[in-house]
């Protein structure tokens, strides 16, 4: 009988042992949980540069997850309903890429989106960024160095 109690009192401390370590473990479970949405917002962030490229990007993904990329395989208008876009968003930027040929609407009312004119796009988008960075950087460097020689203070051989 004192065997049978010293073992009960061994496994309940046992027993004890263990629901603390997967106490610890649901700890470092949810810690790491949130570990990775904290990662995931951050992809996220990095993600969404404005509002406008957001939805244009949303609606290139369905393009691009349809396979539509020839008038054969064109969507229609449907194919966008579960994006997280108000009707309103969606009709302006489809407006867009259709005046600037990256989307075509097919005689039935089915669009498809046009990779080449999409990739022309963005590099003219890239090309404006850099000029709005570079330009401004070369007229500071060289108003810099014109006013190192007007002050005599610039010198090749110092």
């Amino acid at each position: 009988m004192a065997d049978a109690r010293e073992r009960n009192k061994e496994v309940l401390k046992k027993t004890s042992e263990v629901n603390e370590e997967l106490s610890e473990l649901e700890e470092i479970k949810k810690d790491q949980a949130d570990l990775d949405q904290a990662i995931l917002n951050e992809q996220e962030k990095k993600k969404k540069k404005s509002g406008e490229a957001t939805a244009t990007r949303l609606i290139v993904d369905v393009f691009k997850d349809h396979h539509a990329n020839n008038a054969k395989r064109a969507i229609p208008i449907a194919a966008f309903k579960d994006l997280k876009l108000s009707n309103t968003t969606i009709s302006y930027t489809m407006a867009n890429l259709i005046s600037q040929e990256v989307v075509i609407q097919t005689n039935d009312q089915r669009y498809w989106f046009n990779e080449e004119k999409w990739n022309e796009l963005s590099k003219g988008v890239l090309r404006g960024y850099m000029m709005i960075i570079v330009v401004p950087l070369v007229v500071a460097l060289i108003c810099i160095l014109l006013i190192s020689l007007h002050n005599g203070t610039f010198s090749i051989f110092r």
